[in-house]
C-alpha cells in the first residue's frame, strides 16, 4: 500500500480465521512460575478537573493526578481524590486483571 498527498489514508480488510495450534508435548509447556505477573494485574488511569490532586487508593497516596497505577491486584479498589480548596472525591472501582479502568473526577469548590 502505497500513501501520498493526493491520497493520505485508505481503508484496508482483513479476513481473519481461527487456526487451532497443535498441543505441545508435556515437556514443553514452561513451569507455572513462567507465568507473567502482567495477565496477573490491571492498571487504573485517574483524571481530575482540575489536575494536580492527590490520588490515595486503598488508603495508600500514590500522587497527583493524571496518574497511571500500572500494576493493581484484581478487585474493588478504594479511590480518594483531593485537592485543597475542593471537596474530597472518594469512588470504588473494580479492577479486572489485564483490564484498565479509568477513573474521572471533577472536583467541586468549597472544603467538606
Amino acid at each position: 500500500m502505497t500513501l501520498s498527498a493526493d491520497r493520505p489514508s485508505r481503508s484496508v480488510e482483513f479476513a481473519l480465521t481461527v487456526v487451532a495450534a497443535a498441543p505441545r508435548p508435556v515437556a514443553q509447556r514452561p513451569e507455572p512460575a513462567a507465568t507473567t505477573t502482567t495477565a496477573l494485574v490491571g492498571s487504573v488511569l485517574v483524571e481530575s478537573r482540575p489536575s494536580g490532586a492527590t490520588v490515595s487508593i486503598d488508603g495508600k497516596t500514590l500522587g497527583p493526578t493524571p496518574l497511571t497505577v500500572a500494576s493493581l491486584a484484581p478487585g474493588a479498589h478504594r479511590v480518594r481524590i483531593e485537592r485543597v480548596g475542593y471537596r474530597t472525591w472518594t469512588t470504588t472501582i473494580a479492577v479486572k486483571a489485564g483490564e484498565r479502568a479509568r477513573v474521572a473526577a471533577s472536583l467541586v469548590g468549597g472544603q467538606e
